[in-house]
């Protein structure tokens, strides 16, 4: 099978499968819009992955055997990402029209729309021959995918893993910042934070938006004797 030497980039993954998002806006738009989404996409990472993936079953099986959108249909969900059809009220992206009549799409920032929310607490494959194996397991590809798998694994050098360490640690520091702001702070200070001056100092904080909005309440800072 001749291989096609140029990989397919995460971007054009991203876009394959949430182009069907907007069936009714002209294509000039929707490319406009997909950009817009990908600059803001907190899931590069995992994009990536599976466009390394497809890339290397496309390149030994030909591109004739391996349809993107199939595979982007199977595999987008193993690695947790959103559904087309949830993408943008997950996110809070709003399509409308403005003055002019032209199509436009803003995102709204509020509790229940946060880019957080494309990261899954359930497991995903978190590198390519994990990814493949899933695949394989899954029903895909049955007469080539033990072979592809036992490829991939035997040529491993480069091959790309997510890092969930960072995303754990990250997770770890939010909770305890939840549960014990104290902790956090003395994790962040070490052992030049003291909790005790602090609580001494007795230290308000009030939030204006015109600092002259301040000329009615009398603000004393109290020091520790």
């Amino acid at each position: 099978v001749g291989r096609t030497k140029r990989p397919l980039n995460a971007f054009m993954a991203f876009r394959t499968y949430y182009l069907k998002m907007f069936p009714d806006v002209q294509q000039k738009t929707v490319s406009g819009f997909l950009t817009t989404l990908w600059n803001k996409e907190a899931q590069r990472n995992k994009w990536a992955l599976i466009a390394k993936v497809y890339s290397f079953v496309r390149d030994h099986l030909g591109k004739a055997k391996v349809n993107l959108a199939a595979f982007l249909a199977l595999c987008c969900p193993i690695m947790r990402m959103i559904d087309p059809a949830d993408y943008l009220d997950t996110l809070g992206w709003v399509v409308q029209e403005n003055t002019e009549g032209a199509m436009t799409i803003t995102q709204v920032q509020d509790d229940e729309h946060s880019v957080e929310s494309t990261s899954s607490p359930d497991a995903y494959p978190t590198s390519e021959i994990e990814l493949l194996a899933s695949l394989v397991e899954s029903g895909y590809l049955p007469e080539y995918g033990p072979a592809l798998v036992q490829l991939m694994s035997q040529n491993n050098n480069g091959m790309m893993t997510l890092s969930v360490d960072k995303v754990d640690k990250k997770k770890e520091f939010i909770d305890a910042l939840v549960k014990n702001p104290y902790q956090a702070t003395e994790q962040i200070l070490g052992p030049v934070y003291d909790h005790a001056y602090f609580q001494r100092m007795s230290v308000y904080s009030w939030e204006t938006v015109d600092l002259g909005d301040f000329s009615h309440i009398p603000i004393t800072i109290p020091y520790p004797p």
